[in-house]
This record gives structure tokens, C-alpha cells and sequence, in this order.
């Protein structure tokens, strides 16, 4: 469960954005439309951990808080009031719901939601409902403290949005891990290998590929990755500047 993590919601929040960055046309409406989105999503999840402390979300729980009000208001109601009190962020959860999100018209609601639907659908129907919820058994701390190989056999061709979004969301938790791995010496050597690596290629703040590679070298780490063209890469993104950065990064 890509959920299952200590991460803040503005970081989780952040992996979705950057799947939507991917499946998007990245034109200026895409874009405002995208930030509702991640802010929706990032609101859900901590509503979520609110509501059920022992419990982390799931893409099936996301998506239909994002579909549905009256899921929304179902777990606000077992929220006790006064623990919107208890801290500021908190209080800010609270406002976005009753002063911004539930009151929006519906012809803007349905835009949010169609970048959402989007991208999680799938993910509410069986098997990957369940599949992809509770507790994960082993995190990416293990996989790269224990020097573990992680696998992830989902092509594009087959499942062509759940692949973007598992593995998206996978490689961007792993880097993460590689580079707070440096705060425990890290001294185990790792690495990263991606096939048709343009169709999961992301920039931005906090979720961008070239920064990735550029900080995860000093931490014994190495990236290996395979694309047809250079312009498979320059297809993926406005931003020439970021492939060139990756590229900067890689020896061929």
C-alpha cells in the first residue's frame, strides 16, 4: 500500500501530482486543474488518518472520498470535534472541507474529480481494492537497509494508468529512502533500473527526476535506465532544461 507511510500528506499528495503530471497534456488548464486535485487529495488523506489513526488509506478510499460528499462527511463524522482544536493543521483540515471543498458548485467539483478519476478507478475495483490496502509487510526502508530487491512487474502495455501510478509512486518513495538512508551511513551500494524509463520521467519540486538522480550518487547509489529516443524524453515535458539535467547526470 503506497499509503502505508510515515511520509507527510503534502509529500503522498505530491506523488499523485506527479502522475497527473504525466497522464495530463500539461497545458495551463491541465495544470490549475492538477493542484485542485493534489490539494483534494492531500486533505483526504489526512481527514483519513484522523478519522482512523491505526489505519492508513487506500487509492479505493481515496477515490471514493473524492467521488462522493456524503463519504466525505461519513468520516468527518467520526471525528470528534475537538480534535480539529488540537492543532493547527488540524483547524486548516477542517476549513478546507466546510469552508472550501463542500461548498464548491459541482461544475468545478467535477472537474477535480475527473483528473482523479482518472488516474485511481481502477484501483476501486477487485482485486486491487484490497490489493493495494492495509498494512504494507515489507516498507522501502527494509528494501534498502536489507539491500532487497524489489521488483515491480506491471508493463505499461497491460495496465497502462495503474503502472504509472504503482510505479511512480514506488520510485519516487524509493529515492526518498536512498537519500534519508545517508543520515544512517548508509553503506550498502543500491540501485535504481527502469526500462522505457520516458513513461515514468517527472519533474517539479520534490518529485523531479533529474534533482533525484543528482542527489541519490552520493549516497551509493546508482541509477540505470533505458529510453528509445532523446525526444521520448522531451515528449514527457514543456521543461527541455529538466532532460538536459538528467542527462547531465548519466553517462551513456
Amino acid at each position: 500500500n503506497p499509503l502505508d507511510s510515515n511520509e507527510s500528506a503534502l509529500e503522498l499528495a505530491g506523488r499523485f501530482g506527479a502522475v497527473l503530471q504525466v497522464i495530463s497534456t500539461g497545458s495551463n488548464e491541465d495544470k490549475t486543474w492538477v493542484e485542485n486535485a493534489v490539494g483534494l487529495i492531500e486533505n483526504l488523506i489526512s481527514l483519513y488518518r484522523l478519522a482512523y489513526p491505526n489505519v492508513p488509506p487506500s487509492f479505493a478510499a481515496i477515490y471514493e472520498a473524492a467521488m462522493s460528499d456524503d463519504v466525505v462527511l461519513s468520516v468527518r463524522q467520526r471525528i470528534k470535534d475537538n480534535e480539529f482544536e488540537r492543532s493547527g493543521s488540524n483547524r486548516l483540515l477542517q476549513v478546507y472541507f466546510t469552508e472550501y471543498w463542500l461548498p464548491l458548485n459541482d461544475r468545478t467539483k467535477d472537474s477535480v474529480r475527473l483528473y482523479i478519476n482518472s488516474m485511481l478507478k481502477a484501483f476501486s475495483k477487485e482485486p486491487y481494492d484490497e490489493f493495494f490496502s492495509g498494512r504494507t509487510g515489507v516498507t522501502m526502508a527494509d528494501v534498502v537497509d536489507k539491500g532487497l530487491i524489489l521488483y515491480v512487474d506491471m508493463p505499461v502495455a497491460d495496465y497502462e494508468v495503474m503502472s504509472l501510478v504503482v510505479c511512480t509512486f514506488i520510485k519516487l518513495e524509493y529515492f526518498r529512502e536512498v537519500l534519508k538512508s545517508r543520515h544512517r551511513n548508509k553503506a550498502r551500494p543500491s540501485f535504481f533500473f527502469c526500462d522505457e524509463f520516458q513513461s515514468f520521467f517527472t519533474v517539479g519540486a520534490r518529485v523531479g527526476d533529474s534533482d533525484a538522480f543528482e542527489r541519490t550518487r552520493q549516497s551509493n547509489h546508482a541509477n540505470i535506465i533505458g529510453f528509445q529516443t532523446l525526444n521520448a524524453l522531451l515528449k514527457q515535458t514543456s521543461q527541455r532544461e529538466q532532460v538536459v539535467n538528467l542527462l547531465g547526470n548519466c553517462a551513456t
